[in-house]
């Protein structure tokens, strides 16, 4: 049995994109990565990949899993083939394993109960669970054939064996794999590797741009990340001169995606949570960079509304238009940077002299290879504390205002999503003047918001 902690070290060092990518060509769309799916036919990009949270998902089929179960499903290893691929990949040496355990011995049968237990439980949760059970019945998947094959259901949460094992912490299940110990118990996060190369250079990095943003030194955030990228190219074996111009390609090796848009195929019954999954997250995400952009650059008027604040939308939305048109991924073309606005850049001249450079770096993709995730961390960081500066101009006289909107700035972060926030902020903020007996500072807008919001994760369709 390959030891748990080999795993999680493994897994660690392989980069989930790199290694998707070499097999399938994966493209930007926003924080993540998209293509179509390997595992079955489509037309439009359903299959993503997250750089941060080292997982793929694919909204059509529901595919998911970390870099094991990918070359598990797509190249059809077994586990152990799978975990001998990866450690090759990254440099590690796969630890001896014990000669094989004789099938009657005490040990392999304990485990075989454990998991045969874990099998009961999970099937009859199965036949309790109406969604569960409609799944397959859409997928054409019988009783009998759940029942032939084992098939069960996790319902949500993270101890439900707890129900069927009374001691939860016992080794046979860490061994079985039914539960992961934690290795720093009472510690929601861990210190991870603090003297890698790209963790020294993100740090050094942001205190870079913080000196020289102190100094007002124009375009020092682009400096700092022109520096690193020298760094990275000269220090780290996974930086790679790849040339310096190449002509833009709009097909791929599946052909164009300009106008391949499946428009009944968004109107299936099984697509449409998906779709109206991605459709809130736009628009909150959307809103809520608009309106801590909006007070960065000082353009809030004396009521609390964004000036121009519908022709931002507007634009933003016939971009996302025009870019599902086209294959790509929804962009937004306001002036979404904090360190833009600080920098003086708040007028549509900005907006069209960036769209100019993007222009001109589609001739160039080359160069971007050569820019490390690490190199422009920094100046992602820069620009969400100049956003959260906006945090200073709530009224705390008013604790229940004051209260919902820290409650959302702090799980944007601690969620990693803007909308989980929002939706956390609104809720408190409705729930705070119910019990205060301040109902009339509520309006229409902000309830309905909530509603929606409580709604749409209550449903299981937040991403």
């Amino acid at each position: 049995m390959i030891p748990e902690p080999f795993i999680q070290e493994l897994l660690h060092r392989i980069d989930l994109v790199e290694l998707i990518d070499g097999f399938v060509p994966l493209k930007k769309a926003g924080a993540n990565f998209a293509a179509c799916c390997p595992f079955h036919s489509e037309k439009s990009p359903s299959f993503t990949v997250s750089p941060t949270k080292q997982f793929y998902h694919c909204f059509g089929c529901g595919a998911h899993g970390t870099a094991i179960s990918f070359l598990m499903e797509y190249s059809g290893l077994g586990f152990i083939d799978a975990i001998k691929d990866l450690a090759g990949r990254a440099g590690m040496q796969l630890p001896e394993q014990e000669g094989r355990q004789q099938t009657n011995s005490p040990k392999l049968s304990s485990l075989t109960e454990i998991m045969a237990d874990a099998a009961r439980y999970y099937y009859e949760q199965l036949k309790r669970s109406e969604k569960a059970i409609g799944y397959l019945k859409e997928r054409g998947v019988s009783g009998e054939v759940a029942q032939k094959f084992g098939i069960g259901y996790a319902p949500d949460g993270w101890q439900n064996l707890g129900t069927v094992f009374q001691d939860y912490t016992s080794e046979g299940l860490q061994q079985a794999g039914m539960v992961i110990k934690n290795e720093g118990a009472g510690l929601p996060v861990q210190l991870g590797e603090v003297t890698s190369f790209p963790v020294i250079m993100t740090v050094l990095g942001l205190a870079a741009i913080f000196g020289l943003e102190r100094r007002k030194v124009p375009g020092g955030i682009l400096m700092v990340i022109i520096a690193i990228s020298i760094l990275g190219l000269i220090f780290d074996p996974k930086v790679t001169w790849q040339g310096f111009f190449a002509m833009p390609s709009l097909t791929g090796e599946k052909g164009s995606l300009v106008g391949s848009m499946d428009l009944l195929g968004a109107l299936n019954p099984v697509v449409i949570p998906t779709v109206l999954a991605l459709v809130m997250t736009a628009v909150f995400d959307a809103t809520g960079t608009i309106r801590a952009v909006a007070g960065q650059a000082g353009l809030i008027n004396e009521r609390g509304h964004i000036i121009s604040g519908g022709k931002a939308l507007t634009a933003d939305s016939v971009s996302s238009m025009v870019a599902g048109v086209v294959g790509g991924a929804p962009a937004a073309v306001y002036i979404e940077s904090a360190a833009g606005t600080a920098a003086g850049g708040k007028t549509g001249l900005t907006a069209a002299l960036v769209g100019v450079l993007f222009l001109l770096m589609i001739f160039l993709s080359p160069l971007s290879y050569l820019v490390p995730a690490y190199a422009t961390a920094p100046a992602l960081m820069y620009v969400g504390l100049l956003m959260l500066g906006n945090v200073t101009k709530l009224d705390f006289s008013d604790s229940v205002d004051a209260l919902a909107g820290m409650l959302c700035a702090v799980f944007i972060v601690l969620t990693c999503n803007i909308v989980t926030g929002i939706m956390l902020g609104f809720v408190a903020l409705v729930v705070g003047r119910i019990f205060a007996a301040e109902w009339k500072k509520l309006n229409i807008g902000t309830v309905i918001i909530a509603l929606a919001l409580v709604i749409f994760y209550a449903g299981g369709w937040a991403i």
